[in-house]
């Protein structure tokens, strides 16, 4: 006899765990790491297999053409089957949800299939969702909160305008981690609930404009790590002090003009930050009158801050080796530091560094 056969049903489900991508990673929905392959096997493992949810917690429907070759409407009508049926066997267990889709593009098979994940929302803990153009307005959320009380990481991605309502407002009262990418940035503040924000521990924010970043920085004292991808359409002229004393970690990257980027960065105080990555351009102005250094700015951005004697890690992203070349005047002017990334082709391996283990999709 098979030694498989003599095992119990939940010590095998336990070694099928075992042959998945860890939670909350997915995985594919055929061929090597899926839950699909094990239960083809045989009947019994078929039994074990669909009788034990945790395989099936983890679900990511891709409908993105541009990830892959073209998909037809028949392809992604059958992966949506797959996706449901997962999301039954899952039963009742936290789900980590992982949706790409064109973002321009109106069909029915988006709805549908966005439609099918968020009717699953309370049980999300962990989402990185794109959100379709294509949503029948019955199934658009208004003005309801959603509640989303398992969630505890949530990356969202749109890119037509005016669908951020789609996806609704937001109640996750344990969120610790969100990404967006939204083209109406100030929809954030009515798409988490207030004490959402408060709770934050990660925050990443791409494409988003200067005068809406405050009212979400305000909210967020308890933030451990951000990321702001920046730009500017208009000036700005003030922004309230913002204490941030649980920061260790920011990157600051973008296309806003200096002057403006150094508004934010004046009104910033981060006594606990260890981890800073910053555009060169970023830096400019920050120099007392008298002079007009690389260092000066430095120090003086650094000093404003408050961070001169946690910082430990600094990167500087430039086109030109000119940062380089003041590596042991930098090192004398702010001793805490232990590593610098100062050169053109370190700063993605400094960005993989800083960030890699704060997002867990």
């Amino acid at each position: 006899m098979n030694s498989h056969f003599s095992l119990p049903d939940e010590l095998l489900g336990e070694i099928f765990e075992h042959c998945l991508p860890p939670y909350p990673a997915c995985p594919p929905f055929r061929g090597l790491g899926s839950p699909t392959t094990l239960a083809q096997v045989c009947p019994r493992w078929k039994s074990v297999a669909h009788g034990t949810p945790r395989l099936w917690r983890a679900i990511k429907l891709d409908l993105d053409p541009s990830n892959k070759n073209h998909i037809t409407g028949t392809a992604a009508r059958k992966r949506l089957d797959i996706a449901e049926a997962w999301l039954e066997r899952s039963r009742s267990l936290p789900l980590s949800i992982v949706f790409h889709c064109p973002t321009h593009t109106m069909t029915p098979i988006l709805s549908d299939a966005f439609a099918t994940l968020l009717s699953h929302c309370s049980r999300w803990q962990y989402a990185d969702i794109m959100v379709p153009a294509s949503i029948p307005v019955e199934e658009q959320a208004g003005g309801e909160w959603r509640a989303m009380p398992m969630l505890l990481e949530l990356q969202v991605y749109v890119h037509s305008a005016d669908t951020e309502p789609h996806l609704g407002r937001l109640r996750p009262p344990n969120l610790k981690t969100f990404v967006g990418r939204l083209t109406d940035d100030s929809y954030y503040c009515e798409m988490l609930a207030s004490e959402v924000w408060q709770n934050l521990t990660t925050l990443e924010l791409n494409d988003i404009p200067l005068q809406d970043i405050a009212p979400l920085l305000s909210q967020t004292h308890a933030l451990v790590h951000c990321w702001l991808d920046i730009w500017n359409h208009r000036p700005v002229d003030d922004f309230p002090d913002i204490q941030l004393p649980n920061l260790e970690t920011l990157i600051l990257k973008g296309h806003g003009q200096a002057g403006d980027t150094n508004t934010l960065l004046t009104s910033l105080t981060l006594p606990a930050l260890q981890q800073l990555g910053i555009l060169d351009a970023f830096i400019v102005g920050f120099a007392p009158a008298d002079s007009d250094t690389h260092i000066n700015s430095l120090v003086s951005l650094v000093q404003k801050l408050g961070c001169r004697e946690s910082l430990t890690q600094l990167a500087i992203v430039t086109e030109w080796n000119v940062w380089s070349t003041y590596a042991d005047d930098i090192q004398v002017a702010l001793p805490s530091l232990r590593q610098l990334h100062l050169k053109p082709k370190e700063w993605l391996l400094a960005l993989r560094d800083f960030w890699s283990s704060k997002t867990l999709l």
